[in-house]
């Protein structure tokens, strides 16, 4: 049955399978809980950037704000605590979050973004609901991202 330290190993094997098989600059993208996925690869692995999209600071921070009424800090076993890994994240960020998402409050994406001790950008998307970035930003949504990769530093030359 799934886990978060089973989507960890997941997110382990597939930086493992990019490195062997893709090679080149890793960039790691999460969406939604894909999002603490992508943060704790990151603090892990360094990759050359972290791309986060409508991802939270934890899943109980999620879950309080859904249902206000239930102690989710003493219930939850699988937490997603993206925010206290954020600080070991070292490459640059793009956090992009929709404004009208009702899943993960904007609120939520903005605290793990302000955890972030690395060069970062914050991209709130007006009109976007949760898992809605794309399609409510069509083609700039692409150039947005094009753009962000563009400006990475440089690969550190072998041996450096």
């Amino acid at each position: 049955s799934p886990s978060e330290q089973g989507l960890y190993r997941d997110g382990e094997a597939a930086v493992r399978w990019a490195r062997e098989h893709l090679g080149g600059r890793l960039v790691l993208l999460g969406e939604s809980l894909g999002g603490g996925v992508a943060v704790e690869m990151a603090a892990r692995h360094h990759p050359a950037a972290l791309i986060l999209e409508s991802a939270a600071a934890s899943l109980v921070d999620i879950a309080r704000d859904a249902y206000p009424w239930l102690p989710a800090g003493l219930l939850m076993r699988d937490r997603f605590e993206a925010e206290r890994r954020m600080p070991e994240v070292t490459c640059p960020l793009l956090a992009m979050h929709g404004e009208e998402d009702r899943v993960i409050p904007l609120a939520l994406g903005r605290r793990l973004y302000e955890a972030a001790r690395c060069p970062k950008t914050w991209w709130p998307v007006p009109r976007a609901g949760h898992g809605e970035l794309l399609e409510t930003l069509g083609p700039e949504y692409l150039r947005r991202l094009t753009a962000f990769l563009a400006g990475l530093p440089p690969a550190a030359e072998p041996g450096d």
